[in-house]
């Protein structure tokens, strides 16, 4: 995928990303309940994931076998 589509998606996840977390904290502030919460926290990390993904940021394995700090 050429560079400008990357940053096209990344900065898409971004903006989801940031929708959510507001979502989120206007779904803590009226005390919704705990599985909305935890469906919202799922989502969260699954965007936040993505972009990791997308940034290069996952972690690669290190040379011992165990997974890089």
């Amino acid at each position: 995928m050429n560079d400008r589509l990357q940053r096209i998606e990344f900065f898409s996840l971004y903006e989801l990303y940031l929708q959510k977390n507001e979502e989120f904290r206007r779904a803590v502030h009226a005390r919704s309940a705990p599985a909305h919460l935890d469906e919202l926290r799922s989502s969260i990390n699954h965007i936040f994931t993505r972009l990791h993904e997308k940034r290069g940021f996952h972690r690669r394995s290190a040379t011992d076998g165990r997974s890089a700090p």
